[in-house]
């Protein structure tokens, strides 16, 4: 119905997830990664960077929230 594999969309939800994360967290990347579902932080840098066309550390440097 959606147009996408649950595949896609499992992923898009755990990188929506760590981009939260990287927001509003002091977590290292590598914890974000692997709470989110992703076993290898290299390729959890690249899929992050291919959706959000800016690496973690870089949306974690524009976007992070001072609670």
């Amino acid at each position: 119905e959606t147009g996408i594999s649950p595949q896609k969309a499992i992923a898009s939800a755990r990188l929506e997830s760590a981009a939260k994360m990287l927001k509003f967290t002091d977590k290292k990347i590598k914890e974000i990664a692997f709470e989110c579902g992703f076993s290898d932080e290299l390729y959890f840098s690249r899929a992050f960077s291919r959706v959000f066309e800016i690496s973690p550390k870089e949306y974690r440097k524009e976007q992070k929230v001072d609670i």
